[in-house]
This record gives C-alpha cells, structure tokens and sequence, in this order.
C-alpha cells in the first residue's frame, strides 16, 4: 500500500497527511543540508549497478528503490579514489612466485561505476607457489582501524581476490566476476590490499582486475558511501552529515507536539552508538521525544528528554522495517514497529517543539545510516489501534 492511500484508509483528509519522503522525492517544507566543500558525495543508481554522483544539500535517492539515503559525517583518507598507478600511494607488492603487477590506468574499453572512463586495469600474477608470501598486488598504508572498500570487477570470468584487509587468512577473500561491485572489510590492520597469494588462502592463480574507487574511513566499524575529492583536486575528502528537517507548524504541529510520524526504510544498525532515526526537538537536544536504535543490540526504542523509555522491536542491518510514532501531547508517545505490539513511552515534554528531524538529532549528531522508502507526518495523535494499521499499510 502506498503511502498516499493511508490518509483514505485512516479518514483522515489528504491536507492533513503530510508526506515528506515519497516516491523518491524529498517534499517541501522538508529539506536537506548536507556540507561537503572538500567532497563529492556518491550514491547507488537506479539500477543498482552504476554510481550517481552528487553536490552539497541535495538528496541522494539510491538503487532501484529510490530510498532517501542519509548518513552521518565521514572522511576517505584516501586522497585520489581513482588512481592506482605510480605516485598515487599504491605500492606494487611481489614476492616468491609472484610477477610484478601490470597496472593500466585509465583503461578505455570498459567505463567505471560512475560512467568514466577511469577506472585502472590490474592484472595480478602469484605464480605456482604455494606459500602466503608468493603474492601478486597492490598495498597501501592507511589508518590503523578503518572501514575500507575499493569497487572491482573482471575483465571475463571470475576470480577470487584477497581486497582491504591486512591479513593473508582464507576467510578474508573476495569473489569476483564481470559486475562491478564493493569489495573490503572493516579491519584493525593498517593496510589497504588488492592481491593474489598463496599459502592455502583461497586466492586465484591469476586476476585480471578492473578496480576504481577505493575508500577507507577512519575509526568506524562499517562503510559508508564512496566519497570523492573534487574533481581535479585529489586531497583527503569529507562529506558531511545529512541533515534533513521540518518546521512543525508548517505541517500544522502545535507546540505540545501532538501528531504522528509514520517511516519506512532500512538502516544500519551500529555496534558502537546510539543512532538518532527520528526526533522532534525544540531546536536542541533539551527538549525532544527521539525514536533511536540502541548501540549494539538493534532496539528500537521511544524516549523523551523527562520521560521514561520504550521499545518497540529490534531492527537488523539494511532488512526493511516500518515504524510509526505517535505523540499525545500530554507527555505519552506511542511507537509501533511493523504493526506489532504498541511500546508506550510517558512522562515526556508537552511542549516547546518546534522541529521534526530525520537521521539526527538537532546539532547533526548519533547520525543514522539509513535509506527512508517514505515518511508522513499527520496533525495529531493516532490511536493505538489506528497507529498499528497505519504502520502495517506503509511500504517497505
């Protein structure tokens, strides 16, 4: 059911439904600001193969779905994505059995994930050796815990390829065949590889490599999308966090915050931090009812600021889930997960709101990596009952 059919179901007027993300569309008075003067900012395409690239404040749609993707601040320490060759911080790494690497940059019969034809043609080699030193490849150091990933595909066939990690154990390879994908692991060495090696890993003999777009971010413990210098200026790139908002009383949201939010999508769920998917807030983080993914664990959860808290469910990495979120005004927010069993939350503000976020909270923090399907925002409070049959009609 689309999103655009709840109002009918619920009785309740098309004027007083207000959808902010639908269709692959960020609707006003929503809007998205998103600082990346040292960056591009990248997102899947529509057919979920090629890459989309994207300026500061504009909302990235990603893959088929077209789901709005919202991520928090990250850097790619790697200064030139795209570059392999000589100078450009790779490293040719042989020994024992194995060849030099054959390093062709700009290969023109075969465009790169963003439609260039940049991408660097590596033809890897370990010979007949058997030991984890006989290797073929390209090494880099980069931070010591990073999240790093580089897109590769084959020129014909396939080929099992060790991409990312430090380590020469057989549980870190990597099978490739002629679609161009994201390969890499989060890692606690300092080494960035595209190799073939020996020594019972599991690598092919021989890989004959289109790679492009290589990342590693810093500290964290997954991936984000592949950031991008400006063009023409190779230099360490961050992109900042999305931030996407409302004004409350442009949806007709009184002070006391009373209304509904009803959201579907998908999202990361972190193993290090509490992550903010939806707030309404004052314009600080002192006044707020935040629905938030608990670190470690995948709760979904309902808190206010002077209240007690609730959860709904618990939500897994990049699986589909539904989520509506109702607030009385009078201090009690109801939170429903996919039409389940109602978690109320109470004692909470009733009044002083003034904004509804998506993906963070009010100073850009606890940023959620999260793809929104669709979000509505309704004048009022539902009822238990109404809000579990407004959650169960939303699309995935």
């Amino acid at each position: 059911m689309s999103t655009s059919a709840l109002p009918a179901l619920l009785g309740i007027s098309g004027d007083a439904a207000r959808r902010l993300v639908s269709g692959g569309a960020l609707l006003a008075p929503a809007t998205l600001a998103r600082a990346q003067v040292t960056s591009r900012a990248t997102a899947l395409g529509a057919d979920n193969a090629t890459l989309q690239v994207f300026g500061a404040d504009q909302p990235r749609f990603a893959g088929a779905a077209r789901r709005l993707l919202t991520e928090g601040q990250r850097t790619n320490e790697i200064t030139d994505p795209v570059a392999f060759g000589a100078g450009s911080g790779w490293s040719s790494i042989f020994s024992g059995t194995g060849a030099a690497p054959v390093i062709t940059p700009n290969y023109g019969a075969i465009a790169a994930p963003d439609g260039s034809f940049t991408a660097t043609r590596l033809q890897l080699d370990k010979g007949a050796g058997t030991l984890s030193t006989d290797r073929s490849g390209l090494s880099r150091t980069t931070t010591t815990t990073a999240a790093r990933f580089v897109w590769a595909r084959t020129l014909a066939g396939t080929a099992t390829v060790q991409i990312g990690t430090s380590s020469v154990t057989p549980g870190v390879q990597s099978s490739l065949d002629t679609t161009w994908r994201r390969f890499g692991v989060s890692d606690g060495g300092g080494t960035h590889r595209i190799m073939v090696l020996g020594g019972g890993s599991g690598t092919s003999t021989t890989a004959d490599l289109l790679v492009w777009g290589a990342s590693s971010e810093a500290g964290v413990g997954f991936a984000s999308s592949l950031i991008l210098p400006p063009a023409g200026s190779p230099q360490s790139s961050t992109r900042g966090a999305d931030l996407v908002s409302a004004p409350l009383a442009a949806l007709g949201v009184g002070g006391n915050g009373a209304c509904t939010l009803l959201w579907s999508g998908a999202m990361q769920v972190a193993a290090g931090a509490v992550t903010a998917l939806l707030q309404l807030d004052d314009g600080t983080n002192a006044l707020r009812w935040v629905v938030d993914n608990l670190a470690g664990n995948g709760s979904i959860r309902i808190i206010g600021t002077t209240g007690t808290a609730a959860v709904a469910g618990t939500a897994a990495s990049w699986v589909s889930f539904r989520l509506g979120l109702a607030v009385d005004g009078a201090g009690r927010a109801a939170l429903c997960m996919n039409g389940g069993a109602i978690a109320a939350a109470t004692g909470g503000p009733t009044a002083g709101f003034t904004t509804v976020r998506l993906g963070t909270n009010a100073t850009g923090g606890s940023a959620a990596f999260a793809e929104t399907a669709a979000l509505q925002v309704i004048p009022f409070a539902l009822s238990d009952a109404a809000l579990q049959a407004a959650v169960a009609g939303l699309p995935a």
